[in-house]
């Protein structure tokens, strides 16, 4: 699947049209995604919501495990944890790095690292149930 596919069936789900991620490259197990902060991202102090970040860290490792199952499998957050280590800003382009680290029949182990200017801004340990589409 090509990348244009890829981000045309992401921009078909109402949340990832929102937020404006887009797929940069990917493959087996790892993806690399990006987006630019607007003002309809921040929070009261005018830097991106961490409810936001948090979100598109989940996204992408979604992006990540997807790339390893079959067309009639899914996958669903089943635990998550973020950690937010600095502030980013109006119109910074957050670049998210997203690998699948480990992969069951029911489960998949994924990280993921947010990026601004090649500084890490966030990090995600993300667990996510691995389930049939009927």
């Amino acid at each position: 699947m090509e990348i244009s596919e890829i981000n045309k069936k992401i921009s078909d789900i109402p949340f990832q049209k929102y937020s404006g991620i887009e797929i940069v490259s990917f493959g087996p197990g790892w993806a690399k995604s990006k987006f630019t902060v607007t003002k309809d991202h921040l929070n009261a102090i005018g830097v991106l919501h961490g409810g936001i970040i948090n979100a598109m860290l989940d996204v992408a490792c979604f992006l990540a495990v997807m790339t390893k199952l079959k067309e009639n499998k899914f996958a669903t957050t089943h635990t998550s944890t973020y950690t937010n280590l600095r502030p980013i800003k109006l119109g910074s382009v957050v670049e998210i790095h997203s690998e699948l680290e480990g992969l069951g029949r029911h489960t998949a182990f994924l990280k993921a690292e947010a990026f601004v200017n090649g500084k890490k801004a966030a990090t995600a340990s993300v667990c996510k149930s691995i389930i049939d589409l009927q």
